[in-house]
């Protein structure tokens, strides 16, 4: 008995309207196809040139930029103000935008050529670099703002001045400052000429003396005008002492009494009384009057003879000295001591001490 097999359906959606669908893509795949496949091709081809254009499209990015002066040749000084930044207008890459930073842009001048003098620097686009490098390829340099930069070299010479010192603050009350050193009292500096040429001193920074009651010694820089320095380089820092005492006062005190101690022979005086100018703590000085100070000559040094030109040793308190002392005194011992002079005759009104009488 033979066997007859039923020919195989293809698969056929369930759906209808998925049916009709399907057919209809099948049908707009396959009619004009020639001409859609051209339309494809042109397509991708406007894409291919389009795409490369969008890709090489460029911005414009200004920023302000520090102006770095390099290779100043030895002992020379810039003496003139140049511009501390410099405005720069940069196209760059689309593509690159992303990836620059502004900060590392900076406008370089080279005076490794330059001679003394003043002249006006152009500025252009290879001056700008980035990174201390050339530029990046593909980024252009449109404009630079200012474009001149004025410039004054000036020759360094070397110049030794003395050191003056300066001072910040006030002693403690009842103080004062006696005197100020500075060791060394000179500094050798270099500076261009024309500043140096200016100035017959140099002071030190500001010494701190606020609240001081005693002598006190620090380290001092130097205050420094602009393009001024050390001639050496190791010589940053001078010793200074500052000399701190009681307040002082000034006194003339007149007609002091001389006082001829020890005397052994007879002797004569050009003057019983001197005068002098002190000087001294306040307290002190305010003390002192001609009832209570008194001058001394010490006859022991003197021999018979005539001694000229003495000055009497004023005795004073403790801290007070005299500055001046007037009048000299001339002094005439005589061959003829004082034991050798017969008393008086008048015993009632007997001289206590015949010496100092030069009879």
């Amino acid at each position: 008995m033979a066997l007859r097999l039923k020919p195989a359906k293809l698969f056929q959606p369930e759906d209808p309207s998925l049916a009709s669908g399907m057919a209809w893509a099948r049908v707009w795949l396959t009619q004009n196809l020639q001409l859609k496949l051209l339309s494809l091709f042109l397509a991708l081809t406007i894409w291919g040139f389009v795409a490369p254009q969008r890709r090489g499209e460029t911005s414009e990015i200004k920023f302000f930029s520090p102006l770095v002066l390099k290779n100043i040749p030895p002992n020379v000084a810039i003496t003139s103000d140049p511009a501390q930044s410099i405005n720069v207008l940069v196209r760059i890459p689309r593509a690159m935008a992303n990836n620059i930073n502004p900060s590392r842009f900076q406008v370089n001048l080279d005076l490794s050529n330059q001679m003394v003098g003043a002249f006006d620097y152009p500025l252009t686009g290879k001056n700008v670099v980035y990174n201390n490098q050339p530029l990046p390829e593909g980024l252009e340099v449109l404009q630079i703002t200012p474009n001149l930069i004025p410039l004054t070299l000036e020759e360094m010479v070397e110049k030794e001045l003395p050191i003056k010192p300066q001072l910040a603050g006030d002693v403690k009350s009842g103080y004062e400052i006696l005197f100020v050193k500075i060791t060394p009292s000179s500094a050798k500096l270099m500076g261009p000429r024309s500043v140096l040429q200016k100035l017959n001193r140099v002071y030190t920074k500001p010494l701190d003396v606020q609240d001081l009651s005693s002598t006190v010694g620090m380290n001092v820089s130097l205050n420094l005008v602009d393009h001024v320095r050390p001639a050496d380089p190791n010589e940053n820092y001078f010793q200074a002492e500052i000399k701190v005492g009681l307040l002082t006062s000034r006194l003339q005190i007149q007609d002091i009494p001389v006082i001829f101690e020890h005397a052994e022979y007879i002797y004569q005086s050009s003057a019983q009384n001197v005068n002098v100018f002190v000087v001294g703590p306040i307290d002190e000085v305010k003390k002192i009057t001609n009832k209570n100070v008194y001058a001394i000559v010490d006859m022991r040094k003197y021999p018979p003879g005539d001694h000229r030109g003495l000055s009497p040793k004023v005795m004073l308190p403790e801290g007070v000295r005299v500055l001046e002392q007037w009048p000299i005194v001339d002094l005439f011992v005589l061959p003829r001591k004082i034991k050798d002079i017969p008393p008086p005759k008048n015993k009632g009104h007997a001289s206590k001490n015949p010496s100092r009488n030069g009879k």
